[in-house]
This record gives C-alpha cells, sequence and structure tokens, in this order.
C-alpha cells in the first residue's frame, strides 16, 4: 500500500486557533521503510509545536497454497481440484471464487 506523512496528519492549528494547512507543517518520515516490517515513529512540527505519529508496517501474509495431482486422459478436472487455501496480505482466508487461475495449458484429453 502507498502511505505519505499526510496520511496520519488529522489538523493544526495556529496560535489564534485557525487550521493550519498541511503544506506548513515541517515533516520527519526519514526513518519510515515501507519495505520492512516494523513500528516507526513520524514527527510533526508547526510553530515550534511537536507531535509524533507510529506508523507500523506489517509483513503481507498473501499466500496460495495448492497441491499437485495427477489424472488419466479423460479425467474431469478443475483448477480448484488443486486449491487448498489462501489468505490476503492480513491473513484473512480468501475464497476459491477470489483467486485468478490460469489453467489454459491443462488438457485432459492428451497425457502430458
Amino acid at each position: 500500500d502507498a502511505w505519505t506523512a499526510e496520511d496520519n496528519f488529522d489538523s493544526a492549528l495556529d496560535k489564534d486557533g485557525n487550521a493550519v494547512d498541511f503544506s506548513q507543517v515541517s515533516v520527519d518520515a526519514s526513518k519510515v521503510d515501507t519495505s520492512k516490517a516494523g513500528t516507526y515513529d513520524v514527527t510533526y512540527t508547526y510553530d515550534g509545536v511537536t507531535s509524533t505519529a507510529k506508523v507500523t508496517v506489517k509483513d503481507k501474509q498473501t499466500a496460495v497454497n495448492v497441491h499437485d495431482s495427477t489424472l488419466y486422459v479423460g479425467d474431469a478436472w478443475t483448477a480448484e481440484d488443486n486449491f487448498d487455501s489462501a489468505l490476503d496480505k492480513d491473513g484473512n482466508a480468501v475464497d476459491f471464487s477470489q483467486v485468478s487461475v490460469d489453467a489454459s495449458k491443462v488438457d485432459t484429453s492428451k497425457a502430458g
């Protein structure tokens, strides 16, 4: 997923209580590495006032688990026959109907 420091910014107020645009806030997100799991601090500063937000990057848990099979010429077969399970990036189970399958090279009318 794409992330920017503005994603964690809620609001800032000047000394008179007026809303401050994000472009006027100094941000240090230099330690955030979205390619590595971990928790990173992002600091937001305006007019000498600093707030820190934590950004948590999780490992993707995406997985598709399948098994091999052996068929005889003429046997009925569907891609779902070899499907065991799948998980989305958060580790939630994914139904087979949501899995993209390329079975174009399977031809049960001949050996191979």
